[in-house]
């Protein structure tokens, strides 16, 4: 929960796709805004959310809106081919 936080021993918060339909939140770029501005107003130093999408073009284009919600967000792929295709185009 969030409020581990306050101990000072985590660098950060990680979701996915999975996660979030788990915890009844909505996969979507603003969604994980939300929740990546609260992580930080919490202290995290870090907020790790995968991109998603059946090819590499929507992964790419999911991840770079991620990406560009805060410098200290960790875009994720699922380790599928599509998901190494985008990667190598998220990383450079």
């Amino acid at each position: 929960t969030w409020s581990l936080l306050d101990l000072g021993i985590f660098h950060g918060v990680t979701t996915n796709p999975v996660l979030l339909e788990r915890a009844g939140k909505d996969c979507t770029v603003e969604s994980l805004r939300e929740m990546a501005d609260s992580a930080f107003a919490l202290g995290a130093r870090e907020f790790m959310c995968q991109a998603w999408g059946k090819s590499a073009l929507q992964m790419i284009d999911i991840g770079e809106q991620l990406a560009s919600i805060d410098p200290r967000v960790v875009v994720k792929v699922p380790l599928t081919g599509p998901g190494v295709q985008a990667a190598s185009v998220l990383a450079r």
